[in-house]
């Protein structure tokens, strides 16, 4: 027993000398001067691991023991109190983590072009630093590069740069005159906060280069981003509880990493179809952002980008392959994913927490979903495989009310967890014996495929019940309120229909009945007020006062026609006479008569003398103005 304890504390001991010299085994540490250096294990390139010397200028040899010099190592010069001057030469390539952080004497540092990189904190809080030469060549400064150098005033950075990480030069206190290169594929958040340059801005929109929006400042609602801004930078709009809805110009072609996190207030946001890329975290934590309408040209979903948010619906373009780590992480009022046709990858914990997600549907190239991609989706109910997709361990871990996991094709790989803790879950799949074997194995049933039930048959809308036919009781009693309706709507115009053709048919009686009286000669107008009042005269020949109006018409030649002899009595009526401008009767005034041939009646019928009557002449058949006898 004691001796397999001493053999334990001896394995002990080497792991961990292994551990703490960093890997002893692979890399052998050398003194040449003032440097201590590791060879690369090809014999042919060497790393500065530090600095023991005690000079006040230091340049980076370019070889040691004849192998080149390409790499100061993390924190090889750090806290170091004597360097006032440094050289990197053309030999380095790559200024490691912190290379040379809390060199509080440092004053003047050049740095060749040959270095790629400039590593995160590699020269952070040199707070005596007021020169630093940067030559042409170098392409990435890291984030916290060159923060808290509160003795610096001025920066050139050459063309060659196309990234600065965040804080690059945060608390750099004096700095105010920082010259950008105008092209840039990323500018952090923050790279000059706490500086008089930042200080002095003016405009609400802070841009640098060609036309990175750094930091927007306006303390009101966006109303219009000016059409000069290409990219939104990051942590451009981070924090703004002022801003609700943004408009970007078509202009603008990337939003970078965390653009508008933690816009509590964010409502809405337009994307123009030049939209290309958005960045990790860009709509983290914005809760109140609802909807977001993504474009064809994005090919990634980066991780984190939408975690938090708000977002009730999201559509995935058709040109996005890969959806990243977290990227819809905690988004607990999402219910409805378009999953796009070119999707190939979901990643871990994409869709976690998603609690409100009730039905998904992959597409045939949906390739993988790794692991815990749908964990704690509480209200899942069914997702449906259309491809060969490979399940990974918990993948869909934590859905406890799911019901069916559809297959319309033979997955090549369903790992064992994969739906874990999911006890009412049902299979379906076409006779897949693969299929059929995991779900023996894993206690989940096993169904074909042509007995899969209907979506909408077993997942009611929140809050309604549903009768035994499988249709919701709301959805039952709006579809009988809207046949009443259309019962209504179809009775009344059927009534409507049949009060028209009425109409119809008493105009026409009407109209024949004007056109037939007319061809007699009864009426003088084609008015119907008129007509019956001609008619109220014949019949009551005492109604009619002087007042009401006269009108003289020609008479049709009815000399050639042979009519039947009418006594004086049955003549007797309303007749038209003429009648000059302004000329009145009074009430009293005897009614014009027709006068009857003196020819053809016997003088015992004739008229008094003492009456006006009516004569008509033979010849021409018209009618005697009143006054004649």
């Amino acid at each position: 027993m004691l001796k397999m304890l001493s053999v334990l504390s001896a394995v002990t001991v080497v792991i961990s000398a292994f551990f703490v010299s960093g890997d002893v085994f692979a890399r052998e540490v050398a003194d040449k001067g003032d440097f201590k250096y590791v060879i690369s294990a090809d014999g042919k390139t060497a790393e500065i691991v530090s600095y023991v010397g005690q000079s006040l200028y230091v340049s980076i040899p370019a070889e040691i023991e004849k192998c080149r010099v390409t790499s100061i190592g993390a924190a090889a010069f750090k806290n170091n109190s004597t360097i006032k001057e440094l050289d990197i030469t053309d030999s380095i390539t790559e200024v490691d983590t912190a290379a040379f952080s809390g060199c509080t004497a440092l004053k003047k540092v050049h740095i060749s072009g040959s270095v790629g990189k400039i590593g995160r904190s590699a020269f952070s809080g040199c707070t005596a630093l007021k020169e630093l030469s940067l030559d042409d060549g170098i392409e990435k400064i890291e984030r916290y590069a060159f923060s808290e150098c509160t003795s610096l005033t001025s920066v050139v950075l050459p063309n060659s740069v196309d990234y600065v990480g965040d804080y690059a030069f945060i608390n750099c206190t004096d700095l105010s005159k920082p010259q950008m290169p105008k092209t840039m594929r990323y500018f952090g958040g923050y790279v000059f906060e706490n500086t008089k340059w930042m200080q002095s801005q003016k405009s609400d929109f802070v841009t640098v280069g060609d036309g990175i929006l750094v930091k927007y400042i306006g303390k009101s609602d966006i109303k219009s981003i000016p059409k000069s801004i290409k990219i939104i930078g990051s942590y451009a709009f981070a924090g703004n509880n002022n801003i609700k809805r943004v408009m970007l110009p078509s202009s603008v072609s990337v939003i970078q990493n965390s653009s508008f996190e933690g816009c509590q207030n964010l409502e809405d946001i337009y994307l123009p179809e030049s939209i290309e890329r958005i960045g990790e975290r860009a709509f983290f934590n914005c809760k109140t952002l609802k909807k977001i309408e993504l474009t064809d040209r994005m090919t990634l979903i980066d991780s984190y980008s939408f975690a938090g948010a708000g977002l009730t619906e999201i559509a995935i373009p058709k040109n996005v392959s890969v959806i990243n780590e977290g990227a819809f992480d905690g988004c607990k009022q999402l219910k409805d994913v378009k999953v796009g046709s070119g999707l190939k990858k979901i990643s871990s914990f994409a869709f976690r927490d998603c609690i409100s997600l009730k039905h998904i549907v992959f597409p045939a190239n949906v390739q993988e979903i790794e692991k815990d991609a749908f964990l704690g989706c509480e209200k899942l109910l069914r997702a449906e495989f259309n491809g060969d997709t490979k399940l990974n361990d918990s993948a869909f871990d934590e859905c406890p009310n799911m019901k069916a996991a559809v297959f319309y094709h033979n997955p090549k790989m369903i790992e064992d967890n994969a739906f874990n803790q999911i006890p009412e879950l049902v299979i379906y799949s076409d006779n897949n014996m693969y299929l059929d074997e995991y779900a023996k194995k894993n206690n989940k049933l096993s169904e074909n495929i042509k007995n899969l039930p209907q979506y909408n048959e077993y997942i009611p809308n929140d809050g309604e019940k549903k009768d035994d036919k499988g249709f919701s009781l709301g959805y039952t009693l709006i579809t009988i309120l809207i046949i009443i309706i259309d019962i209504g709507v179809i009775g009344l115009f059927a009534f409507y229909i049949l009060i028209a053709d009425r109409k119809r048919g008493v105009t026409s009686v009407n109209t024949e009945r004007r056109r037939r009286d007319a061809s007699r000669g009864r009426y003088s107008d084609d008015s119907e007020e008129e007509n019956n009042r001609q008619r109220t005269s014949r019949k009551h020949p005492a109604r009619v006062s002087s007042s009401d109006k006269v009108t003289y018409v020609s008479v049709p030649d009815r000399s050639r026609t042979k009519k039947p002899h009418r006594p004086a009595h049955a003549a007797e009526g309303v007749h038209s006479a003429k009648r000059t401008k302004n000329q009145s009767q009074p009430l009293d005034a005897p009614i014009p008569q027709r006068r009857p041939s003196q020819k053809n009646r016997p003088a015992s019928r004739r008229p008094s003398e003492n009456r006006r009557i009516r004569t008509v002449s033979d010849d021409t058949r018209e009618f005697d103005k009143p006054g004649k006898k």
